[in-house]
């Protein structure tokens, strides 16, 4: 019982301090895991999340800039302007979402295909800009504690990092559910909900 205490205390202050980061919930499938699922088959995963640290968007960051280096169809000019959007794009709390997917294998993806919809109370946009990064992930298991005895495994992952307008806080939107709702390529969505 003490156990059970202490954790909706922790729970509480949590919020309080605004530690509490509540992860968008979908509400909504209109036909979007159907067309992930005939379009790539093998998906890991599919989802909306906040980004919860520095580091893990500036890991993306990285990687987006590491492609653009090595990419011989953008010119320097080209390359330049996507460095300075990514130069604006350091961590707040409850200031990024990102929308990914993973799959076991490469996949041709269009991110202008995906849609992204996100309002305030009045109806204007909370989205400032958006990034989309394509990237490979290796993973090495260990078997026990051998490295010898480990495997590895490659997915690749297709994310967009959303830049949102102010952060999702009481200070600057009122207290509510606010939608967030994703469009496919084929008009099918995915509806979800983020409290604040």
């Amino acid at each position: 019982m003490k156990g059970i205490f202490r954790i909706i205390l922790c729970s509480m202050i949590a919020a309080v301090l605004g530690g509490c980061v509540l992860s968008p919930e979908l509400v909504e499938d209109s036909g979007a895991s159907a067309y992930m699922k005939g379009k790539y088959q093998k998906v890991v995963y599919s989802g909306l999340e906040f980004y919860i640290s520095s580091q893990e968007l500036q890991r993306d960051m990285r990687v987006l800039n590491d492609s653009i280096t090595v990419n011989s169809k953008l010119k320097e000019s080209e390359k330049k302007k996507i460095r300075q959007r990514l130069d604006v794009y350091t961590f707040t709390e409850r200031g990024y979402l990102v929308f990914k997917f993973k799959l076991w294998s490469m996949a041709q993806v269009n991110p202008h295909e995906f849609r992204f919809e996100f309002r305030d109370k009045s109806g204007e946009s909370i989205i400032q800009d958006i990034l989309f990064i394509p990237k490979e992930v290796k993973v090495t298991k260990m078997k026990g504690n051998n490295p010898a005895g480990g495997f590895s495994e490659v997915y690749y992952e297709y994310l967009w990092a959303i830049k949102l307008k102010k952060q999702l806080i009481p200070e600057y939107y009122s207290p509510g559910k606010y939608k967030f709702i994703i469009v496919y390529p084929d008009k099918s969505t995915a509806l979800y909900e983020i409290k604040i």
